[in-house]
């Protein structure tokens, strides 16, 4: 099995989020999705999304991506893979809701609720994103502070068994070395 958790793709991944609900989080309050109307802080407050949806749907001008997706990585150099198999592990299959290559749905609404809580919440600063191996899978969420106890931000932690290396023969979601 080739981990989804310890890869460099998936480092990759973390350091992209934290980025965005870091230094870019006012882009997540503030701004309008992609020319439209709707706020994107709405549609991560909207119960029928999902992270999926979000993904590949959000696009923000400061994304230096060809397509604007921010939640995407930026650079994925050395990483030809890594868009193909974060899609596929984000993608919501009813006929096979416990597909353990595949984020849960109760996972995905967690997730999408905890960003979009502290989005409606300017007392937070940032989000702060991790992964660890560990089965079944399951978010944890916590608050958590600057040394002075002055910056408060809020950690989403995923735990999730590791990713198939190879995924239904498919040379697309085949991991990265």
């Amino acid at each position: 099995m080739g981990g989804l958790v310890l890869t460099k793709g998936t480092r990759l991944l973390i350091k992209q989020l934290n980025q965005e609900f870091g230094k870019h989080i006012d882009h997540y309050r503030q701004d309008k999705n992609n020319g439209t109307q709707t706020p994107i802080s709405q549609l991560f407050a909207d119960a029928t999304q999902n992270l999926y949806t979000l993904t590949y749907n959000i696009k923000l001008k400061h994304s230096p991506r060809g397509d604007h997706r921010p939640l995407l990585p930026d650079d994925t150099t050395g990483h030809a893979h890594i868009d193909a198999r974060w899609l596929y592990f984000l993608a919501v299959d009813p006929q096979d809701p416990n597909n353990p290559n595949r984020l849960t749905q109760a996972n995905h609404d967690l997730i999408r609720t905890e960003i979009s809580n502290v989005l409606g919440d300017n007392s937070y600063d940032h989000i702060e994103f991790d992964c660890i191996e560990s089965s079944p899978q399951k978010v944890f969420a916590e608050d958590g502070w600057d040394d002075k106890g002055t910056t408060k931000c809020r950690r989403i932690i995923l735990a999730t068994p590791p990713m198939a290396a190879q995924i239904n023969n498919d040379a697309n979601l085949t991991l990265d070395n």
